[in-house]
Order: structure tokens, then sequence, then C-alpha cells
């Protein structure tokens, strides 16, 4: 009997479907003009609407946090030491329309939403204005002007 389960349970749990992992991706596109940076960014949520905004916050905060490899923003625009203390005012900022719209000068989807395990995927085109986003973050002392 015992046999019989263990072959049942592996017989289960080694049929069942393989989960895929979809993850948000950024890459730097080459139109990108004097001051500006133009990114290809995709975005995961629940709804359509959910994935898109997704797609700007994760677009945003791998141009602060982290760089853009290859880009002309390759290097945060907010060092790893006042990183912790930023991102709650970042955050602010980027969940508020209002403001991270400031920096973004144009938006483009190639394409619809498409629907995938847990939610949505949308892959969005965005220039933003990095003068401008970099005064936003001198200005409320995110960081310094010259760095030092």
């Amino acid at each position: 009997m015992r046999l019989f389960l263990l072959f049942a349970c592996c017989l289960l749990f080694g049929c069942s479907p393989k989960l895929q992992s979809y993850s948000a991706q950024i890459s730097a596109l080459p139109q990108t003009e004097e001051g500006t940076i133009y990114l290809q960014v995709s975005g995961l949520g629940d709804d359509a609407g959910r994935a898109y905004e997704n797609a700007i916050y994760d677009a945003f905060t791998t141009l602060l946090y982290q760089g853009v490899p290859e880009s002309i923003q390759s290097s945060p625009m907010i060092p790893s030491e006042n990183a912790t203390a930023a991102r709650p005012k970042m955050d602010k900022c980027l969940r508020d329309k209002n403001c991270y719209r400031n920096y973004i000068t144009q938006v483009t989807q190639p394409g619809t939403a498409q629907k995938v395990k847990g939610g949505y995927s949308v892959t969005i085109d965005i220039k933003i204005n990095l003068h401008a986003l970099n005064d936003y973050l001198i200005q409320h002392n995110i960081i310094r002007k010259f760095g030092f």
C-alpha cells in the first residue's frame, strides 16, 4: 500500500505542468536624444492597466536604483548609500501619476497586452527626460548637485 501511495504521489507531482515565470525586462533603444533616455520596458499586472503602470514603475526604479546597461545612464541616478532613505520619497512620486508624468516625454505601446498565467504582460517604449528627473532629485535633497 505504501509503495502504491509513493508511486501515485510521484506520478502526480512529476506530471504536473511546469510553471513559467515572467519578469520585467528593460532595454535601451537607440533613439535616445540629448538629456533623454528611450527604453523598451515590459510590465506585469492583474489587468492590462496595472501591467502598463507597472512597466512605467519598473522603468523608473531601474533607472534610479540600478541604471540601464549599455545606455547613457548605465549607473544608478541615486547612489546606493542614498537609496534606502530615498526609496519612500521616490515610491510616493512614482505611485502619483501627476508626479512621474512630468518626466515622461513619450510613451508608445508597440502591441496590446498579452494574457499570461496570473495576469497580463505589456511592453511599452518610453522616453524619459533625465535632466528634469535629475533636477527633481536635487530639489528634494535625494541627491546632491555635484555628487559631493
